[in-house]
């Protein structure tokens, strides 16, 4: 409890403690304490708001979920609501994982419970000796509930709350779209004054018979709520129109006797459904109820279980970002197992975590879990004042509620889906999951939600295997598009240009395993026809399998036999990938393969390409044939070198230092040198440069201190030019200091161009 207070502490806006100046004696000896009583003002208020706006919303949903039993049975939906708000929430809220409580019923997971009880109140055949059939129906309702109570539990002690990330979302769109369009069919009947539910051919049989003064509450009633809504965001919207459209009824009454207006909740039983719903328990007759109807108890309490634990976590993580908190996904299922384990054994409706109880008690100043005491004690005193009151609330204006909770259940993105639709169409992934959120959205309204949910878990598993076998190469560059960091002579940079397409360097990015890769080695042979080296860059791949490694193990083989080398980048020994490729006791495992980055991968096979030319390069160049003297003739060579000062370093040795002084440019005559930013294993090479090639001229022109550290690769032969040398060359030969300048320009001009090459490469894959 302290981690998550301190977690809630951090929160903007919530209360600062007291201070010690300020604060009682006995709260200085107890910070806990005067923190406590410093947010018990929010908590309270945080408590009262979050009863506020859930009492409409479960009132109208009890009588949703025991609607199919008549209106004359209307107070058991009112019971049942009450007392899961009451006395259940708090178990969820006090015991769930989410710092700010938000436990409550919601219409998914009512809805579900709602079609099970209408199920059963259509069956002929149940009920006992005995046993009334209401007694029978609520008996089932509870246990379902409590089934599906302990399948939250399991799900949270397997630690299965984080696999919710990985339902596809479009899924769950379909199945809110679903129940959405449900909820407002379901309130059709109560709209146009009929008493309870009907099926679609008698309601379309009463329609004629609608009483226009009902309709016109209940469309008042939905109206008021958005109005409020839109207006005034933390006010109890729900609550208000409540209010306002009880009015409205009683004032049309009192103008219009004559007027048809739809029946009222009637009296309410001020005791809980507990004795109720489990009478038949321990009997004979509870145990013959539950062998004949536990396939249909079973899968109802799976699809409560599934779709209110997706629901919530799907809640509570919109909640951590829109409030800064950090919710625990498993703790939460367990919570809401035993919430719903009480309301099984109390006779009442689902619980799940909702945004908007959590929204407005967050609003309100709460900021701990105290505040679900808070608002259970407020709805209890509601129920026992004025539970007399609710007799008189029309049941127009509790469907009036109803449908705006249906109409805002209606899916947001899907809703910017098909507005793309219209504006300009769509691309072939957003018609994919349009469809996706179509088909779940039918079979929800036209089967069961078993069926619904079984068909949405079916298509979670169909995408992600579709989405599995979509192509590893994220993107593909021949040598030419993308070079090295090591700067050749020209002649050599001449030839790897003409011979650069021979290099193909493919990307990947995804898992590499059973299901994508011979989809894989399909793409690498065909891109790999008259190439000489194909380097796969493993950066962004996240695991490769057995499977995948022997089939690795198979595309080098492949391409061996037709003349072509594969390259491993991003794989090393000491990696996760190395090591996994060497458990598999497969040739791909070879170390010589194996390169730390693409970059290393790219300069093994440009030297590979260049083959006797780099091996010559190790000997001395002659000075007259290095890119600083490109067009000067024997004697002005001479000269020059006349202002240089020569160098010979051993392999390892540091040539300039990051951070140094930087006044003179260099040119190698024999050997390597690499610059790196810093030293040890976090050194990031910005390029190698060979026999022949200039580098340092940065610092030598600007003045500016060395960015990076230069150390020879073995033995080298250099010299170096500098800005003093450089000025006595003009004073005493201007002519050879301008033609000078002007091939280190040239040098200069030729890097830019290839940085640019490279730029150009990468703003290729992001399109």
């Amino acid at each position: 409890m302290k981690a998550e207070a301190d977690r809630t502490a951090s929160v903007p806006g919530t209360a600062d403690a007291g201070s010690s100046e300020t604060a009682p004696a006995h709260a200085i000896a107890s910070p806990a304490g005067a923190r406590w009583r410093a947010r018990l003002p929010g908590e309270l208020r945080g408590g009262i708001a979050s009863a506020l706006v859930s009492l409409a919303i479960a009132l109208t949903l009890g009588l949703l979920a025991f609607g199919a039993l008549g209106a004359e049975h209307a107070d058991l939906g009112v019971r049942a609501a009450f007392a899961t708000i009451v006395l259940a929430a708090p178990v969820a809220s006090l015991l769930g994982g989410v710092p700010v409580p938000g436990a409550g019923p919601r219409a998914s997971s009512t809805l579900i419970l709602a079609a099970f009880i209408a199920s059963c109140a259509a069956d002929p055949g149940l009920g006992a000796p005995g046993m009334p059939r209401t007694v029978a129906v609520l008996f089932l309702a509870a246990a379902t509930l409590a089934a599906s109570g302990l399948l939250q539990i399991g799900f949270g002690l397997a630690r299965l709350g984080t696999l919710a990330r990985f339902v596809p979302y479009p899924v769950v769109a379909g199945f809110m779209n679903g129940v959405a369009i449900l909820i407002v069919l379901w309130q059709l009947p109560y709209l146009i004054g009929l008493a309870g539910p009907v099926t679609s051919a008698t309601l379309l049989d009463a329609l004629p018979a609608t009483q226009p003064w009902t309709l016109l509450v209940g469309a008042a009633t939905a109206a008021l709520i958005w109005i409020i809504a839109s207006h005034w965001r933390r006010a109890p919207a729900a609550l208000l129109a409540l209010v306002g459209g009880t009015a409205l009824y009683y004032g049309i009454a009192a103008t219009m006797p004559s007027a048809a207006l739809g029946p009222r909740l009637g009296e309410i039983d001020t005791n809980f459904a507990l004795p109720l719903a489990l009478a038949p328990l321990g009997t004979g007759a509870g145990g013959a109820l539950l062998a004949a109807q536990w396939p249909a108890m079973l899968g109802t309490a799976a699809a409560l279980a599934i779709i209110g634990s997706l629901d919530s976590l799907l809640a509570a993580a919109a909640i951590d970002v829109a409030h800064n908190t950090s919710h625990r996904p498993n703790r939460e299922l367990v919570g809401l197992g035993l919430g719903n384990l009480a309301a099984g054994a109390l006779g009442g409706i689902p619980l799940s975590f909702s945004p908007n109880l959590a929204r407005s008690a967050f609003r309100a100043g709460a900021r701990t879990r105290a505040a679900a005491l808070v608002s259970a004690a407020t709805l209890a005193a509601v129920w026992l004042v004025g539970a007399g009151a609710l007799a008189y609330v029309p049941m127009v204006v509790l469907a009036g509620i109803m449908t705006t909770v249906g109409v805002g259940l209606i899916d947001h993105w899907t809703r910017q889906l098909v507005r793309q639709l219209g504006r300009g169409g769509l691309e072939r992934d957003a018609w994919s999951s349009l469809a996706v959120v179509a088909l779940v959205c039918v079979v929800t309204v036209v089967f069961d939600f078993v069926v619904a949910v079984t068909f949405g878990l079916i298509a979670s598993m169909a995408l992600f295997i579709a989405s599995m076998n979509r192509s590893l190469v994220r993107a593909s560059w021949t040598g030419a598009q993308r070079a090295s960091r090591r700067v050749y002579p020209a002649p050599q940079a001449r030839r790897l240009r003409e011979q650069a397409d021979a290099i193909r360097i493919l990307e990947l990015e995804g898992p590499v395993f059973f299901g994508t890769v011979h989809r894989l080695d399909n793409e690498v042979r065909a891109l790999a026809r008259a190439a000489r080296f194909v380097i796969l860059d493993f950066r962004r791949v996240g695991t490769i399998d057995a499977t995948g490694a022997v089939m690795l193990d198979q595309v080098a083989r492949r391409l061996a036999a037709d003349g072509v080398r594969l390259l491993l980048a991003h794989v090393t020994a000491e990696g996760r990938h190395g090591r996994t490729l060497a458990q598999f006791q497969t040739p791909a495992r070879s170390p010589n393969e194996w390169f730390e980055d693409t970059d290393r991968a790219l300069e093994a096979a440009e030297m590979a390409l260049l083959g006797e030319e780099t091996e010559a390069a190790r000997a001395e160049l002659p000075f007259a044939a290095t890119s600083l003297m490109a067009g000067f003739g024997p004697e002005d060579c001479d000269r020059v070198r006349e202002f240089l000062e020569h160098r010979e370093l051993r392999e390892g040795e540091t040539l300039f230092r990051e951070g140094e002084a930087g006044d003179r440019l260099y040119v190698l005559t024999r050997g390597s040198v690499t610059i790196s930013t810093a030293a040890g294993r976090a050194a990031q090479r910005i390029g190698t440069f060979e026999a022949g090639v200039i580098f340092g001229e940065m610092a030598m022109l600007d003045g500016a201190a060395r960015s990076a550290t230069a150390v020879a690769d073995r033995a080298v032969v250099v010299y170096s030019l500098s800005s003093a040398a450089l000025a006595r060359l003009r004073a005493s030969a201007p002519e050879l200091a301008d033609r000078l300048l002007v091939n280190v320009a040239r040098h200069l001009a030729n890097r830019l161009r290839l940085t640019t090459d490279a730029l150009r490469a990468a703003s290729d894959v992001g399109d």
